[in-house]
């Protein structure tokens, strides 16, 4: 009875945590973004060398960011795998 209760609780704080997920992936892409913007223009403008630094930068951040919600994702794989394991 106890370990129902448990799996339960981790249940529900796991799909809480997957709501979360999806603010979270905002900011992942988003910040990112922004900042690869904003550092790709300024060095863009320090060599004068185009737009090319600015797509080269946000490229690496859009591969980063998504390396970053892919560990996220198998993270929280692994504990939904768990407990089903336990179910």
């Amino acid at each position: 009875m106890e370990d129902e209760k448990n799996i339960k609780k981790r249940k529900e704080y796991l799909k809480n945590k997957i709501f979360l997920l999806s603010f979270e992936t905002i900011f992942i892409f988003g910040i990112p973004a922004f900042l690869g913007l904003y550092i790709g223009k300024k060095i863009d403008n320090f060599f004068g060398t185009g737009k090319t630094i600015t797509i080269a930068v946000l490229i690496c951040a859009f591969i980063l960011s998504w390396v970053f919600l892919i560990v996220k994702y198998k993270s929280l794989s692994k504990q939904l795998s768990g407990i089903k394991e336990n179910e």
